[in-house]
């Protein structure tokens, strides 16, 4: 029994928990409600503490103690860490849609892992109303939000053993890049510039993500605040989420990074400049002072400027896979190549560098040049001699 102090990661809260036995005779925490100060937590211990004496907290309660209670625990517990609100809208999206509906309304410690293979086998064949059935990927978000569900009762003593580990995800098959050669690159933006139809701001778009390797969301979310001339620096600080569809103040690692423009990037920021001089964003939408609407750009820009140039299966996250697997084959440093993507796992840049030795070396059979061998003699026949 006591008062335990936890660290947001804005400020310190305090709360209290009392003892009891589980279905298995060990001992588990009841935990009482979230306080700011000690005072307040000390109080809500003394409430826990009479129940449990008076019974109104049966002292091996957790037998009616739901998946449902368990899982709305888990959301708050998420929030009072003040998780991402895209975070908490994946958890609550896969919750509600898919594990409430199924063991919402059972006893956690009667939710077995047979049960849940069963469950799990049937939620694999499960078709939605247009008769597509569970992405593979989709099928694993679900095995590892019930793990950390389950991981979450166990710590805070709310279930006696994890019932999911038992469930195996699906191994995916790597996706490759989408990928343009450096010919392709420079047709591309060729043809975006003189094409009639589009915008400036397309084709500075482009220009950027294929030189600077930018994510589009940081691309939306560049201000001119960020843009040192003089030292021809950009301070990529801010990124633009599509889940929340707000401009969030810290990169998707949560760390910001310099990058150096070189004499294009320098060039087109300068003309843009000009063209939009009262523009708080690098790249404005054209009917406010805002940034460039995604959806907007996306679909009545990009898209069309793909297809009429005809290109198949590439997306805007094709400029930074392009930008990464250039720069290696133009013998750049993967550690370079890091802090350049703002990647926080040098794993994660290997997978380009794989990519950029596995295409140079199918290129390397297309041009083959040797001796000729006579007629009726081996190459085996010449080396002896």
């Amino acid at each position: 029994m006591g008062i335990e102090k936890r660290e947001t990661k804005n400020k310190t809260v305090y709360v209290a928990y009392v003892y009891i036995k589980d279905i298995n005779n060990r001992r588990k925490r009841i935990w009482g409600e979230y306080k700011d100060t000690k005072k307040e937590a000390n109080a809500e211990y003394i409430r826990l503490y009479s129940s449990l004496i008076s019974g109104d907290i049966p002292k091996s309660s957790m037998k009616n103690f739901s998946f449902y209670k368990l899982g709305q625990d888990f959301l708050f517990s998420r929030k009072l860490k003040e998780d991402e609100v895209s975070t908490l809208r994946f958890y609550n999206n896969i919750l509600n849609k898919y594990l409430f509906p199924a063991i919402g309304h059972l006893n956690v410690d009667k939710i077995t892992p047979d049960f849940l293979m069963n469950a799990f086998s049937r939620f694999r064949e499960h078709r939605f109303q247009n008769g597509a059935k569970i992405s593979q990927k989709q099928y694993n978000h679900i095995v590892k939000t019930l793990r950390t569900v389950f991981n979450y009762g166990i710590k805070n003593m709310k279930c006696s053993f994890n019932p999911a580990n038992a469930i195996e995800t699906i191994k995916i098959a790597e996706q490759p890049f989408t990928f343009m050669e450096k010919e392709k690159v420079i047709d591309f933006l060729t043809f975006v510039k003189g094409n009639k139809r589009s915008y400036l701001v397309p084709y500075y778009v482009y220009l950027v993500g294929f030189n600077l390797g930018l994510r589009i969301g940081e691309i939306i979310g560049l201000k001119w605040n960020k843009i040192d001339f003089e030292n021809k620096s950009i301070m990529i600080s801010e990124i633009w989420d599509k889940t929340v569809k707000v401009i969030k103040k810290y990169t998707k690692s949560k760390k910001y990074r310099i990058l150096f423009m070189n004499e294009v990037i320098e060039n087109a920021l300068r003309e843009i400049k000009v063209i939009y001089p009262n523009s708080e964003y690098v790249f404005p939408n054209y009917s406010s002072n805002g940034h460039i609407n995604y959806r907007n750009f996306y679909s009545r820009m990009f898209k069309k400027d793909i297809e009429e140039f005809g290109i198949k299966n590439f997306d805007l996250h094709g400029m930074r896979h392009t930008f990464a697997i250039l720069y290696l084959m133009n013998k750049g440093y993967p550690q370079d190549l890091q802090l350049i993507l703002g990647h926080e796992s040098i794993t994660t840049t290997m997978r380009y560098v794989k990519f950029a030795n596995d295409y140079l070396k199918s290129k390397t059979s297309i041009v083959e040049l040797e001796a000729r061998v006579p007629e009726g003699v081996s190459k085996l026949h010449l080396l002896k001699k």
